[in-house]
């Protein structure tokens, strides 16, 4: 693995380790406020989008891409981490017994981390 790939791996858990910490504030409200299962669906739907980045960042340097070429391991990561996303949050409601709206109060939670992990690692 060339030091690039390494970098972005590395990124990507930071990012990731934002996302997290902004779901485990979204879970703490939701436990103070709602009990334990919304606190649970709130960390569940953090974890679908923290996972999501990693599912990206781990296609998108998987190997090294030739400069033409690096658009492809762009758009399969996209793609794979939309097919998790989609799939994931449909089996949390569907199977999982998951609170609606924690769920996603969760995933959007994550995903403001995200943006805050942009402006902090520039």
């Amino acid at each position: 693995m060339n030091v690039t790939a390494r970098r972005g791996k590395l990124l990507a858990l930071k990012f990731a380790a934002i996302q997290l910490a902004c779901t485990g504030l979204a879970a703490l409200v939701f436990l103070m406020s709602s009990g334990w299962n919304a606190a649970r669906s709130a960390v569940a739907g953090g974890l679908i989008i923290a996972l999501g980045t990693l599912v990206f960042a781990w296609r998108l340097f998987a190997t090294d891409w030739p400069a033409a070429s690096a658009a492809r391991g762009f758009y399969a990561g996209e793609l794979l981490k939309w097919i998790w996303v989609i799939g994931a949050f449909a089996l949390a409601l569907t199977r999982g017994g998951m609170e609606p709206l924690p769920l996603l109060i969760g995933l959007l939670a994550a995903q403001s981390g995200f943006w805050v992990a942009m402006g902090i690692f520039k």
